[in-house]
């Protein structure tokens, strides 16, 4: 799966799942352990409200503090598709080059991080939901592909859980999941 398809596919799973939220679900307990289902959605929100600029090779100075404000607004909904659909017209003329907080990258770079990110982030705001997120197969896989190549990196950042060990025989979900250090059993766990 190319870059920018797979930015499209995972945006469209976040989407699904922020469709959704309810207002009496934004205490929720997610497996993001510091946050809240509105704190989540809130991060989500501002990687996403970025992303347009980002693809049109905006730098950050450029974009300044344009998105420091309330992004969720009186319609989470229609914030979210506002900021989706602003995202998906900038993949009509992307920049060659990204322009994040710590270097330049390859847009392609960039499209997957961002990809992985919200997919994971759905699927966590899911269980916050207490509903199940099953990832398409190919989407799984892609996602799935990416971390592998970066478990190193994600390990080092600080910013997820360790891995879990699964099984070899595990479905390709429940290995991604475990690379993220997240368990497919998070709502029947005690929400740990």
């Amino acid at each position: 799966m190319d870059p920018i398809t797979f930015f499209k596919e995972s945006l469209a799973t976040s989407s699904r799942v922020i469709d959704d939220v309810k207002q009496n679900d934004l205490n929720n307990p997610t497996p993001d352990t510091e946050w809240t289902v509105a704190d989540l959605i809130a991060h989500m929100l501002y990687e996403l409200a970025w992303s347009a600029d980002i693809i049109a090779g905006k730098s950050l100075s450029e974009v300044g503090k344009k998105y420091d404000t309330d992004l969720i607004g009186d319609d989470l909904q229609a914030s979210w598709h506002n900021f989706r659909e602003a995202a998906l017209r900038a993949l009509d003329k992307p920049s060659d080059v990204a322009h994040l907080s710590y270097g330049d990258v390859p847009m392609n770079d960039y499209l997957r991080q961002a990809g992985s990110d919200q997919s994971i982030h759905a699927w966590d705001l899911a269980e916050g939901l207490n509903r199940e997120l099953v990832y398409d197969d190919e989407l799984a896989a892609e996602l799935l592909a990416h971390v592998e190549a970066r478990k190193d990196d994600l390990a080092a950042s600080g910013l997820f859980a360790p891995p879990i060990e699964v099984s070899e025989d595990a479905s390709t979900q429940t290995k991604l999941l475990a690379l993220y250090g997240r368990s497919d059993a998070w709502r029947q766990s005690g929400k740990e």
